[in-house]
């Protein structure tokens, strides 16, 4: 399914931002002074914790990046989880 819009995520446990299976996504950290953690997922299952994750600096963007390339020591690959580290990060999420 395809999704184009702001998504808020907390410091609580990890929020799957994709909206179902994706190739390929496009993120943007909107916030102005917090990082936002990306985690790879199959099959929507959900990270454990210290799980590893790249960080997305605010402001930053990844534009159509295909998850393999993001993440590929993952196999299989196909969803994505964020997290705010502290409090609250809005997050523009897209992808076909």
């Amino acid at each position: 399914m395809a999704k184009h819009e702001l998504q808020t995520v907390t410091n609580a446990d990890p929020q799957e931002i994709t909206a179902g299976d994706v190739t390929h996504i496009s993120v943007q950290n909107q916030d102005r002074g917090r990082i936002l953690l990306l985690y790879p997922s199959v099959d929507g299952v959900a990270p454990i914790e210290g799980a590893a994750s790249i960080q997305l600096p605010p402001g930053q963007m990844f534009v159509n990046e295909a998850l393999v390339d993001l993440f590929p020591g993952v196999s299989g690959v196909n969803r994505v989880f964020g997290q705010a580290p502290s409090g609250k990060v809005v997050a523009l999420v897209s992808h076909a």
